[in-house]
């Protein structure tokens, strides 16, 4: 799978080190609005990588929503315990 990254290349001037020399390149995806970074040139990228044989998408959206569900229950019994504590605490008179 190809994937497109549009960007830019930057020259990043140091403001500690000689006005006319670059300190070094980098490639941003913004166009950068501090002076000590220079647009040099809007580049497009591409990244390939291996996608396996297994992955199907809605596995992720699944497992994001089991995820969801277990920290609610998380909070849940959290918010019960809680509540609970601060009986004992009000029985007690302690803090």
């Amino acid at each position: 799978m190809e994937v497109e990254i549009k960007g830019y290349i930057v020259a990043y001037f140091s403001k500690y080190d000689s006005p006319a020399v670059p300190h070094n390149y980098i490639f941003m995806t913004h166009k950068p609005h501090d002076p000590c970074f220079v647009v040099v040139e809007e580049h497009l990228h591409i990244v390939e990588f291996e996608v396996p044989d297994n992955w199907v998408p809605q596995r992720v959206e699944l497992m994001r929503a089991a995820q969801a569900k277990a920290r609610l229950e998380a909070e849940a019994t959290v918010a019960e315990i809680e509540q609970e504590l601060q009986k004992l605490l009000c029985l007690e008179n302690t803090v």
